[in-house]
């Protein structure tokens, strides 16, 4: 059973242990693949051990299953900006915003990604809008 795997790939995944999680993913996605946790799951087990090409991978298959699902978007955008595609993880983080614009990770996450294209401008209106979406959150450009 697909949710038996997961569970053991999380215990796994907690634990630092991303490559047996990895494997432990890749046996529940062959139960099924049409799971967008266990897709999501394994692209963050991919993060850990740097493999972010193949993260945004899984982020994109899980996409397909869930495109409305702003989270998967800003991991997505977020394992974008490590591999330095900026533009690309912008779009990510332009479509969450635009699912939930009241959702501030995404408005910080699209901040992050322009402030390393140097459109510092730009970044400090995500910034600004992350910090009143939330005030929680420290603003880096202050």
């Amino acid at each position: 059973m697909a949710e038996n795997w997961l569970m053991e790939a999380d215990k796994l995944y907690k634990r630092g242990r991303f490559e047996e999680a990895v494997k432990c993913y890749d046996v529940a996605l062959k139960i099924d693949p049409e799971d967008a946790k266990v897709w999501s799951s394994k692209a963050l087990a991919l993060v850990g051990l740097g493999r972010f090409e193949e993260a945004v991978k899984c982020y994109d298959v899980a996409l397909k299953i869930d495109p409305e699902d702003v989270r998967l978007l800003n991991l997505k955008g977020k394992a974008l900006l490590k591999l330095g595609k900026f533009k690309d993880a912008i779009k990510c983080f332009d479509k969450a915003i635009k699912i939930f614009p009241k959702g501030p990770e995404a408005w910080y996450n699209k901040g992050n990604a322009l402030q390393a294209r140097d459109k510092v401008k730009d970044a400090k209106k995500c910034f600004d809008n992350a910090v009143k979406l939330d005030p929680s959150i420290r603003h880096p450009l202050r």
